[in-house]
């Protein structure tokens, strides 16, 4: 995956919390291949805000569970 776009959904590298994660913000760290990933977790019983510092490379593209219900 390349770098995600706002309002993206991603699930993230297998460290971090399972749930799907939609992206609110994209900053650079200045660490080749990382990106802090600003945004929240998509849970049954709401929402988690969290800001993750992340390797791209273990980013994962998913379909959005809003609009892809529509």
């Amino acid at each position: 995956m390349n770098r995600p776009d706002v309002g993206d959904v991603v699930r993230l590298p297998g460290w971090l919390p399972d749930p799907p994660y939609r992206v609110l913000g994209v900053r650079d760290p200045g660490i080749d291949g990382h990106l802090w990933l600003d945004g929240y977790l998509i849970e049954d019983t709401g929402i988690t805000v969290a800001s993750y510092l992340v390797p791209v490379n273990r980013l994962r593209p998913l379909p959005d569970p809003t609009w892809d219900q529509a």
